[in-house]
């Protein structure tokens, strides 16, 4: 199935708040931030040649640092198949990133 990518633009906080415990998620900012949405263009173009399950994703801004973030929401399996791949390209040299990972039963 193919990635949402919703163009909300809601807060961080706002979107952290809403996370739903059945799902993992996988935050990014960049290091050196441009402000512009379009950062993350190639963190989109690899969950799209990913493909492995439902996974959303949602820019948010930060008013106070004037940035963007990227929220990826995944089930659980599908978060470490991002993650590996993200550390296989190197991108955390230019992205800063956290998971949220909830746990299969």
């Amino acid at each position: 199935m193919d990635p949402v990518f919703k163009q909300r633009c809601r807060t961080y906080k706002e979107a952290k708040q809403s996370f739903d415990s059945a799902f993992s998620y996988m935050v990014f900012d960049r290091h050196a931030s441009t402000g512009e949405k379009e950062e993350f263009s190639v963190i989109h173009d690899i969950l799209s040649n990913l493909a492995e399950g439902s996974v959303e994703t949602e820019i948010c801004r930060d008013d106070t640092k004037r940035k963007y973030t990227l929220v990826v929401k995944a089930a659980p399996g599908d978060i470490d198949i991002i993650v590996n791949e993200f550390l296989d390209r190197n991108l955390q040299d230019s992205f800063n990133y956290c998971v949220y990972s909830a746990f299969d039963t």
